[in-house]
This record gives structure tokens, sequence and C-alpha cells, in this order.
């Protein structure tokens, strides 16, 4: 098969048959990876030949898995960080779970996914070979308790004067409480809100498998939709995402930059200090806390991470962190109780 008709077979499995499973976030996250790399890999750096359907049943292998990894890491100017490992690895697996292991399914590949447990061995190998300088994945940390009560009073003080300010005070609170990722709160549709019941409707599952969590608001979070939708429905009628920009397109993942730089820089002056750590400050922060006090209250991982949509690395930081949080009780208690024997004071 000449490389130009391999190229239009791969497009098509990505970029149409994959592409149409996905929403646009999704889509803007791993087609485009994949279109622009891992397609490449195949027909430049492999220099494969054959079919789409001997490529996928037969012929890839956990060799090409990781060369594809390194190739998009080498490739791309903007990798940076092993970080990039892990989303490249995620998008290969995206590909394979919702079209390869369907249409053309390898035992081989099928019982190495996930593809990110390779994670580890292909950064081994980048550090080995020096094959790039990666720095290490950056850890987002939760906020602590003190920066939420800051978070909550800062909301508490909000002038609602626009839609957006509406917005940006209904989503930190969908974080704090759900700890839904951001590609979450960016999916939701105005059709999943009911304003009758009071209800949210969370969608996960894959593509042909799709499930609903009926998430019941808080009063006064139900009562802040409402009077948000008056508003945006006024403006804009037609517009199927829950949240939109003041021009009425889909909101980014800096949607809530200014609004937390500003909470941070009142933090701060408040304890007199500046942040010399990682700053928790983030949409990925807010909603680790949430997922914290979940793991907290006994809630099952495999529903979190449903109900969120957070990568199981994000939900391990916060089992850990409530693993030390508990190891750090357990020590007061007993320290606390053995104080208490009054063989203590003679010891």
């Amino acid at each position: 098969m000449k490389s130009n008709e391999l190229q239009k077979d791969l497009i098509k499995i990505i970029v149409d048959d994959f592409g149409a499973k996905l929403t646009k976030p999704e889509f803007n996250q791993y087609v485009t990876k994949l279109r622009d790399y891992f397609i490449k890999y195949i027909i430049e750096e492999r220099k494969y030949t054959g079919k789409v359907l001997d490529l996928f049943k037969f012929d890839l292998g956990k060799t090409d898995i990781i060369n594809s990894v390194i190739y998009y890491v080498v490739e791309n100017e903007n990798v940076k960080s092993k970080s990039a490992i892990d989303d490249f690895l995620i998008a290969l697996n995206m590909l394979f779970e919702e079209v390869i292991n369907d249409k053309y399914f390898n035992q081989n590949l099928n019982n190495l996914q996930p593809f990110s447990k390779l994670s580890s061995e292909i950064a081994r190998k980048i550090e080995k070979d020096r094959i790039k300088d990666l720095k290490e994945k950056e850890t987002r940390p939760a906020i602590s308790n003190e920066e939420y009560i800051i978070i909550v009073e800062y909301l508490n003080n909000m002038i609602l004067n626009s839609l957006k300010a509406h917005e940006v005070k209904i989503i930190i609170k969908l974080l704090l409480l759900y700890g839904f990722s951001f590609d979450r709160i960016i999916e939701l549709k105005t059709k999943d809100y009911c304003s009758e019941k009071g209800t949210l409707s969370i969608v996960y599952g894959n593509i042909t498998n799709r499930l609903n969590f009926i998430l019941e608001l808080p009063y006064e979070l139900n009562k802040l939709m409402k009077s948000y939708l008056e508003i945006r429905n006024k403006r804009y009628p037609n517009a199927e995402n829950l949240f939109v920009t003041t021009e009425g397109t889909t909101i980014t993942h800096g949607f809530l930059t200014y609004t937390l730089d500003n909470i941070k820089k009142e933090y701060d002056l408040q304890k007199s200090k500046s942040h010399d750590n990682k700053n928790t400050f983030t949409n990925t922060g807010l909603a680790k806390y949430a997922v914290i006090q979940m793991i907290l209250e006994g809630m099952n991982q495999s529903i979190i991470l449903d109900l969120t949509g957070f990568k199981e690395e994000q939900f391990s930081y916060c089992q850990d962190y409530v693993n030390e949080l508990k190891n750090l009780n357990r020590n007061r208690y007993v320290n606390h109780i053995i104080r208490g024997i009054s063989t203590y004071d003679d010891i």
C-alpha cells in the first residue's frame, strides 16, 4: 500500500471514527496528538507500507507504542515535562478503547492496556539514552482547610454584577463540592440542569455505555444557578453549553485564573507572606480538595473517578494525602492516650 493511502486510512480512523466519539475538548486533547505525531511515526519513522488491518491486528507491538511516544517527545518542541508521556499514552489508550479494539483486536496490545503502565519505562529509556531532558511531573497540590475558608469568604462577598461573575461563583462552588475536572465543567450542557428538581446530571462512562449521576444541588447553589440561567438564556438562548464566555463561546481552562489569582493575593496579604511552594489556587487544587473530602467520607474510588473525571494519577495524590493525614491523626491519638496513663510521668 502507498504511504499516502495508508495516511488517508489512518486519518479516517483517528480523525473521523475516533474523533466523532469525543467531545470538543477531548478532540483537541487526543486527536491532534495522534493525527500530528502517531500517524507520522507510522509512516515516516517506522516506514510502514502495509494495510491498516495488518498494522493494528498483527504488526503493531509494545516497541511501537514506546517508540511512538518517544517520537512525539522528540518532535514536539513544546514537550518539556515527563507528564507529556502520560498525555500521549492516554490518547493512544482512548483510541484503542473506542475504535481499535473493536475493529482490529490485537491480543498482545490488549494485554498492555492501559498503556499508562509503560510511562515509567519510557521515561527511564528517554533519560538513560539521553534522548531529551524532561522536567519531572508537576503536581498541582490541593488547597488547605485554611485556604478553603478564604475562598468561601471571597465567594460570599462577591458582587454578582455580570454574567461571568455568576459563572465564576457557580463553577468554584462546583469544584469545591464535587471535585469535577475542568473538562467536565466545560462539557456541561444546559439540558443537564433541571431547575424544577434542582439537579445536575453528570454523564460518565464510555461512548457506547453512557451513564448518569443525578446530583441534588444544595439550596443556595440551586438558587444561584436559577438566577444565572435567567440572565444567560436571555443573552444566549441557543447556547448548548451550560457555561459560556461573554461572547457566547465555550469557556477554556483559564476561565477562573483571574479570580483565583486575586483570591491567592488576598490570602497572601492576610497571612503577610507569599506562597513559597507550588500554587494551590488552581482548578485542580480546588477539585483535589473536594476529592480528599470524599475519600475521608469513605466514597469508593471508582465512583469518585466516574463522578469527577479525574485520572488515576490525580486520585492517587488525594489518596496519599488522606493516608498521611490518617497516619498523623493515629500518631496524635496514640500519644494523647499514653500521656494520660498514670505511669507516663513516672518513667
